[in-house]
């Protein structure tokens, strides 16, 4: 299957089947990271936690692989027009073979079939998406005054952080220390 394309469709048979099954929607990671930026992040996030306050929120689930450091999580949603599945992906080993550690990978299903319609590779979306929920909360919890973000770790989520904190919140300096990615804010 080539980027962005659709797979064939396959016959069924059975009385009251269809006899051909949707196509399935590919949209790869070059396609999707082209179309986020950290204002529609941004927008998204505000969208989504306001979205939470009368609607349902759905229980995640953690796992890892055959190999316990390999983990990944399912984070199940559905709307009035959309149902889908994220899979968020955490392999440590990625970094040997060029790539990040994280990805994500969002499957979404045609409500009226139940199959899978789409899939959407969105490591770079999702990485907007962390960073804008992130600065939102730094923005609702952080005191007024706050001009300090530390970033405590060097991943690849980390320029994503500064990045959105920045948009929120004037910052007049950043440091960060090789742990995990957390962040803080607080005035100096």
């Amino acid at each position: 299957m080539t980027a962005g394309s659709a797979t064939q469709p396959v016959s069924s048979s059975g009385a009251g089947r269809p006899s051909a099954a949707p196509r399935l929607l590919h949209i790869t990671e070059e396609q999707t990271a082209a179309l986020v930026d950290e204002d529609l992040a941004l927008e998204a996030a505000r969208a989504a936690f306001a979205a939470t306050v009368d609607g349902t929120v759905f229980p995640s689930l953690a796992v890892h692989g055959s190999d316990p450091s390999n983990r990944f999580t399912l984070k199940p949603s559905a709307s009035a027009t959309h149902a889908g599945v994220k899979i968020g992906t955490y392999l440590p080993g990625n970094t040997e073979h060029g790539l990040p550690r994280h990805h994500s990978t969002l499957l979404l299903f045609d409500q009226t079939i139940g199959r899978i319609a789409a899939v959407l590779e969105v490591g770079t979306a999702n990485a907007y998406r962390t960073a804008a929920a992130d600065a939102l909360a730094v923005d609702l919890l952080a005191r007024s005054g706050a001009t300090t973000l530390a970033v405590v770790g060097t991943g690849h989520q980390a320029a994503y952080e500064v990045a959105a904190v920045s948009r929120i919140r004037p910052i007049s300096a950043a440091p960060a220390s090789a742990c995990r990615t957390c962040i803080w804010a607080w005035p100096f």
